[in-house]
């Protein structure tokens, strides 16, 4: 049977700087209207796994109260160090799953969810690479060093890194695939990018759901799209079960 994944960085309010967000209403970064935004938009996204990045305790709960009743289990990995966010996972529909965590370096982490003898997800924020350095493609390997075996593999996360890019291709060199191709994710420093990804290793056909179209000025968080990524979706089709 099908199932669709998505991954969204949902923006944490401790890393939300109003100068960072010029042509964003206020009213878009303040916890008290995003938060329950955030977890309105997660139960529309109607995804059977979803992995999100930057997300604080507060935004976990309100996620929680939206999604459980709707027969969501999730998973919460803080990182380390007293940082105020981490990644959360909901699944949907899925037999009994596991969760391990992987610190990477600089505060990062991959949260490993097993559901086993059927799939695995990673779901991560890697570091930004600035010029000169690798700690993506540093972040990426570890991933792949801890990654169980599994008849689906899924890598999902910000990267902080485009398509082409030395961690995209330490996955690539590994052989994984993503489906979407030009398709925006954000647009930090007012340039529209994919920096998001649904990778995948196994026998399974992946289709990509298009992102709504973004450009270099469009207002990121909005009335419409709660945080300053856009959440990015596919469907798996067939997806191996136990034998």
């Amino acid at each position: 049977m099908p199932l669709t994944i998505a991954t969204w960085n949902v923006l944490a309010t401790a890393y939300i700087r109003p100068h960072f967000y010029p042509d964003v209403d206020p009213t878009h970064l303040a916890p008290a209207w995003r938060i329950p935004a955030l977890a309105r938009h997660a139960r529309q996204l109607q995804a059977d796994i979803l992995c999100l990045q930057e997300v604080e305790r507060a935004t976990f709960e309100a996620i929680s109260a939206i999604l459980t009743p709707l027969g969501y289990t999730g998973f919460l990995q803080m990182k380390p160090h007293g940082r105020p966010d981490g990644c959360a996972t909901f699944l949907r529909g899925l037999p009994a799953a596991t969760q391990q965590n992987v610190e990477l370096d600089h505060g990062h982490i991959a949260q490993i969810i097993e559901i086993p003898q059927t799939l695995v997800i990673a779901n991560t924020h890697l570091k930004w690479n600035p010029p000169g350095e690798t700690y993506g493609e540093r972040q990426a390997r570890r991933i792949l060093e801890n990654l169980p075996p599994s008849p689906l593999q899924i890598i999902c996360g910000d990267c902080n890194a485009e398509p082409g890019s030395g961690p995209i291709k330490v996955f690539e060199d590994a052989g994984f695939t993503y489906p979407h191709r030009n398709a925006p994710t954000c647009n930090s420093n007012r340039r529209a990018k994919q920096i998001d990804f649904i990778l995948t290793r196994g026998p399974a056909s992946v289709t990509p759901v298009p992102p709504p179209p973004i450009d270099n000025d469009t207002p990121l968080p909005s009335a419409d799209h709660p945080s300053d990524h856009l959440p990015l979706l596919a469907v798996v089709d067939p997806l191996p079960r136990p034998t």
